[in-house]
């Protein structure tokens, strides 16, 4: 497992969950899948961190500005806006979907995955 993934317990517990799926079935994991996993693992956490801050702080914030109008008055404007932590959960959703492609993950993709490739690989960095 790479360090980036130990040092890190939630991504830590993706790839250990992930291998064991992975290893089902004969030549599905390869040593060219480690870094795919990786970047699966460390994605799978930060979508939870987005979604737990997302679910404290709320989708929404409220904005204000002092606006002048056309009679050179002040005026407060009070806006409702989507938190930048929306667009990345969303840009990490997708970035999920293309490695769970990629990957074979999910009965849906799975069976574009060509598992002919031989037997699992057993490098340290395939070991949790």
């Amino acid at each position: 497992m790479p360090l980036m993934v130990r040092e890190d317990p939630d991504a830590a517990r993706y790839w250990r969950a992930t291998v064991k799926v992975m290893r089902v079935a004969p030549g599905w994991l390869t040593q060219d899948s480690a870094r795919q996993l990786t970047e699966y693992a460390l994605l799978q956490a930060r979508r939870d961190r987005l979604w737990a801050w997302l679910k404290a702080n709320g989708e929404t914030f409220e904005s204000e500005f002092i606006h002048k109008d056309e009679d050179d008055r002040e005026v407060l404007v009070k806006s409702r806006k989507r938190q930048p932590e929306t667009t990345l959960l969303k840009e990490t959703l997708i970035e999920l979907r293309q490695l769970e492609v990629a990957m074979g993950l999910g009965s849906v993709y799975r069976s574009k995955v060509d598992l002919s490739g031989g037997a699992d690989a057993q490098d340290d960095i395939l070991e949790d």
